[in-house]
């Protein structure tokens, strides 16, 4: 869905906010606030360090595949889904919607039922928590999502898993694994231990 190019050095660009990226909804940061196009000359940052020649390692190489299966633990207003769609939620497969931007991923295929009247008040959302609108169709907030929100929380990615929700593409599918958060925090843990023995050994 999307590919990264890294420069060791960084890319000269505006900066706002500690960040050289572009957030293009208010036009601002990165290459004049607005997305590359043919003919554009992006600078480097100049730098001196040496330079190593380094590899992943192939247990850190993310899968590609049209499939995904990412870890979740239960949200703040689950106890509004009927109890037949909690268990619909962790054990059937979603489709991902045509709506898959930086903001948020609609899942498709199994709607579901909640005890709402559509006037909760609003609340803290973060990338990963999962919503559901009247529609019925839950949706995965990422990157570019609003920080509060009025419809009920079911769930929310877990930490370890929220790097692959970039890389889903509309059509293909996706099944949430329940974890608790305890367990949540183990993985997130597990994970982060292999990416700094690789740091540390490359040192």
């Amino acid at each position: 869905m999307r590919a990264y190019l890294a420069i060791a050095s960084g890319f000269a660009a505006s900066s706002l906010f500690g960040s050289t990226s572009t957030y293009l909804p208010a036009e601002f940061g990165g290459f004049e606030g607005r997305s590359l196009c043919a003919g554009d000359v992006s600078e480097t940052i100049r730098s001196d360090a040496p330079m190593k020649d380094l590899q992943t390692p192939s247990e850190l190489r993310p899968g590609f595949t049209d499939a995904f299966a990412v870890r979740a633990c239960h949200s703040a207003e689950f106890d509004l889904l009927e109890p037949s769609d909690q268990h619909r939620l962790f054990s059937e497969s979603f489709t991902i919607g045509r709506q898959a931007t930086r903001m948020g991923i609609t899942l498709m295929g199994q709607t579901l039922r909640t005890k709402s009247d559509n006037m909760m008040k609003s609340a803290p959302v973060f990338p990963g928590t999962i919503q559901c609108p009247p529609s019925g169709d839950p949706v995965i907030l990422l990157s570019d999502a609003q920080t509060t929100g009025g419809y009920p929380r079911l769930a929310s990615v877990a930490r370890c898993d929220r790097h692959m929700l970039g890389q889903m593409r509309p059509g293909k599918r996706v099944q949430l694994l329940r974890r608790s958060p305890e367990e949540a925090v183990r993985d997130f843990e597990q994970k982060r231990a292999l990416i700094d023995q690789w740091f540390q050994r490359d040192a």
